[in-house]
């Protein structure tokens, strides 16, 4: 009976010490796996801490793109990835700050760069934006473009410190977690054998989720590299031949990838690539275009790139094979297809995620080409309607005056893309009376080119001999108010001649227009002093005609504020340019010299646009016929000479 006690006491004892060992070893692993779990946490906010990092700088950066296509090209459409960028910059720098503030860590360098992008996003950006409409030279400038560099670069560099910071903290934390599992295993080894089995398999577990973790670095590291590899493709065959090279580096034995027809951009050329070993082909095994129309719902459904996987015999005599059909997304559009196919093993999860995310920036980077093409198109479109549009502002031929010689320059601002405002127009309104118009509507572009050829067709119809320009450019003003021309308005300069046997009389109304100007046969240039006010914008305007009468050999100039903008002459002034020319000058030598002095100090800014009248009399022979009879001539020249 003692020893059956001392046998009970001996197995309570040890019960009772293997019942302590193992809440020792319990206590200690749960310990270490609280501390691991934190551990995890902690990496977790670290992780997402980092992404807020590279969202604020990939956020500038898509900022600086936009900026720099819209400051080279001067195009609106430009300006969508630096809209989108501000209207995500708050949040993005909230979001960084916000994660500085939960992990307690770099807090002061988060804030500084943090400041920094908005700075550059409030500061910077909107400066440059407005110098592109205001003077586009100063905004391609060197200085602007350093300067912009100088700001992006230092963000950059705020952002390549704070990411080193972080990892090197994440990677402390990772190691913290190693040296708890390697802790506990020991412990749970040491205090009890039964605890082995727990401990190799919560080992075990813990291994998995780093290879699983390191696994997941790498994938997101070669989907990285392989979007950037993508974008350097300039064709579809190139993409989508880094596609499959990139694919067949994954231990896949044979690709075909091929892009699909966009709708929008029908002249596209398409591209399609196979390589590998083509132990099967869609047309040699028509089972595997099952599994592409399934991947095809699936991405329809779920609007993102989906996969399907299948095992099919090969038609090559391979025996079976895994085939997997990619339906590749972009913007909700499937806009390319790929099929892969494997010997051996399947594909994991894992890998399938990765595939997905090839497939999803295969899509984009075709997708960015498709949008491309399409842009380009639409430009074409838009310059050929700019054309037509600036052709049939102007009068087809240029009448000729009689007993007048008349010449015309018009040099348009822009490269053809734009519509200018400047139009000008010369028609007969009565026997031997002739209207000669000069005008300038405000702005550029569709908009400007519908109130041009409104004013021009308007004032044909008003112009009589019996109304004095005056009472025409009232008119004019009368119809463009019951027009909503969207706070446009017009200037002009209406001369009406009166050809007579030995003189020409010229009644001069001018509306907010630069004031026209007479030139004696002996060269001097004398301002008219026709004022007015514009049109367009009030019922009642002030409107001042001035009468002259025009001898033979004498002019009258009419001009666009695009010469006086460029300053031509040393003093500035179109009156000195015009009295530089020889006496007895031209209609063509009084023209060619305003649109050369405006081009000489061109800036491209605005519509260059002359038109000379001068009177030859009835007196000049053969060159110069009376009245009714045929002109002496009238020159045209459009364009730079």
């Amino acid at each position: 009976m003692r020893t059956r006690s001392r046998l009970i006491a001996g197995v309570l004892v040890a019960v009772a010490a293997g019942g302590a060992a193992v809440a020792l070893g319990v206590a200690v692993l749960l310990g270490n796996i609280v501390h691991l779990r934190a551990t995890a946490k902690a990496t977790l906010g670290t992780g997402s801490y980092l992404d807020a990092t590279i969202n604020v700088e990939r956020t500038v950066v898509d900022a600086e793109t936009g900026l720099r296509g819209y400051v080279i090209t001067s195009k609106p459409l430009f300006l969508a990835p630096t809209r989108t960028a501000e209207k995500q910059l708050p949040t993005a720098a909230a979001a960084l700050e916000r994660a500085a503030t939960q992990e307690r860590t770099y807090v002061a360098r988060s804030n500084a760069l943090a400041d920094a992008a908005r700075a550059y996003m409030t500061s910077y950006v909107p400066g440059v934006i407005a110098e592109v409409t205001s003077d586009p030279r100063a905004a391609r400038s060197v200085r602007t473009t350093t300067l912009g560099k100088q700001l992006v670069d230092g963000i950059r560099l705020q952002t390549q410190e704070l990411e080193r910071l972080i990892s090197a903290r994440q990677a402390a934390r990772q190691r913290a977690a190693r040296n708890s599992a390697n802790t506990a295993v020991t412990v749970a080894v040491v205090v009890l054998i039964v605890l082995t089995a727990l401990t190799l398999a919560l080992g075990g577990f813990l291994g998995w989720l780093l290879v699983g973790r390191e696994r997941a670095r790498e994938r997101a590291s070669f989907l990285a590299d392989a979007g950037t590899l993508l974008d350097r493709g300039t064709t579809a065959d190139e993409v989508l031949d880094t596609f499959a090279t990139l694919a067949l580096e994954r231990g896949n034995a044979y690709c075909l990838a091929e892009e699909l027809p966009d709708p929008d951009a029908p002249e596209l050329e398409l591209g399609r690539v196979s390589a590998g070993d083509a132990i099967l082909t869609p047309d040699e095994l028509p089972s595997a275009e099952a599994g592409w129309e399934q991947a095809q719902l699936t991405a329809r459904r779920r609007h993102t790139t989906a996969t399907h996987t299948t095992v099919l015999e090969s038609a090559g005599g391979h025996g079976h094979v895994h085939v997997l059909t990619l339906a590749a997304v972009a913007r909700g559009s499937i806009v390319a297809r790929a099929l892969l196919v494997r010997r051996g093993r399947g594909w994991r999860g894992d890998e399938l995620q990765e595939v997905s995310g090839l497939g999803a920036r295969l899509a984009l980077t075709l997708h960015a080409r498709s949008l491309q093409a399409r842009t380009e198109a639409l430009y074409r479109r838009s310059d050929q309607t700019a054309r037509t549009l600036q052709q049939s502002l102007l009068p087809i031929a240029i009448p000729d005056v009689p007993s007048c010689e008349l010449a015309i320059r018009f040099v348009p601002a822009g490269a053809g893309d734009i519509v200018g405002g400047d139009f000008y127009d010369i028609f007969q309104v009565g026997n031997d009376q002739w209207a000669v118009v000069l005008g300038d509507v405000c702005g550029k572009g569709p908009g400007a080119a519908a109130i041009t050829a409104m004013a021009r067709w308007t004032l044909r119809s008003f112009a009589s001999s019996a109304r004095s320009p005056a009472e025409t450019l009232r008119a004019l003003n009368e119809a463009m108010l019951r027009q909503d021309l969207d706070g446009r308005f017009i200037t002009i300069v209406y001369a009406l001649v009166s050809l007579h046997a030995d003189e020409a009389h010229v009644t001069v109304a001018c509306a907010g227009h630069p004031p026209a100007i007479f030139v004696s046969d002996g060269g001097d240039p004398a301002t008219l002093g026709a004022h007015g006010d514009l049109l367009g914008i009030w019922p009642e305007i002030r409107l001042d005609q001035v009468d002259l009468r025009l001898r033979p050999g004498e002019s009258v100039v009419l001009y666009t504020d695009g010469v006086t903008d460029q300053g031509p002459g040393s003093d500035g002034s179109p009156e000195h340019a015009l009295r530089e020319v020889a006496a007895g000058p031209s209609a063509d030598a009084l023209a060619d010299a305003l649109r050369d002095e405006a081009e000489r100090a061109r800036a491209t800014r605005d519509d260059v646009a002359v038109v000379v009248l001068r009177y030859l009399g009835s007196d000049a022979g053969d060159e110069a016929p009376a009245p009714g009879a045929r002109g002496r001539r009238a020159s045209l020249t459009v364009g730079r000479p």
